[in-house]
């Protein structure tokens, strides 16, 4: 009879180590877990910086230079135009067209869309590979409004008749810009698309 109650002490001694056990495992477990989901949130919040520019940079092309488009060419889809033979015959139609009416509308309602621009992807953050191609953007950016400002020059000051010769110039400067734009925003995806996908 003496030993029976050794025996159960020792059997109770046994249970609360092993519950001591299982629950340190548990609280170990827990921490893992809590470590695991904070590195998941942080590892969320940490953006990649080529993203953030290539979001910005969208952005700032949807807002301004999509824009300018649109308003010059209304009523046809300047995502449509690729080729720069087609910008200038669309330049040249609506130059001829609307003269003076057509230097009011790029004037008033278009170039202030166009302005902001360059200077907006000159603040633009972000590696340095990629901010060439950004810049390279902003020059196209300040030829093309150069240009649109000589254009209209010219229609405003037309008393004649529209002389393709003299408007030959500013539209095959707009033109330019216009393309180089398109092209380093093209080498810019590509870049992108390329780290991106590392």
């Amino acid at each position: 009879m003496s030993e029976q109650p050794e025996l159960d002490l020792e059997n109770e001694t046994r249970a609360m180590q092993s519950g001591r056990g299982g629950m340190l495992a548990v609280a170990i477990g827990c921490a893992i877990a809590a470590i695991a989901a904070f590195g998941w949130y942080l590892s969320q919040d940490a953006t990649d910086p080529y993203d953030e520019l290539g979001k910005k940079v969208s952005g700032l092309k949807g807002r301004h230079f999509d824009g300018f488009w649109a308003c010059a060419l209304q009523g046809t889809l300047p995502s449509k135009i690729t080729k720069a033979d087609d910008m200038r015959d669309q330049l040249e139609r609506r130059g001829k067209r609307g003269r003076g009416r057509y230097a009011k509308l790029l004037r008033e309602d278009c170039v202030p869309k166009l302005r902001p621009l360059a200077e907006s992807l000159r603040k633009v953050p972000g590696p340095q590979d990629s901010l060439v191609l950004v810049l390279g953007m902003a020059r196209a950016t300040d030829r093309l409004s150069a240009a649109v400002d000589t254009y209209v020059g010219y229609l405003q000051s037309l008393e004649g008749g529209y002389d393709e010769g003299a408007a030959q110039g500013p539209v095959e400067e707009t033109t330019r810009g216009w393309y180089d734009f398109r092209i380093k925003h093209r080498d810019l995806k590509r870049l992108l698309k390329k780290r991106l996908d590392r």
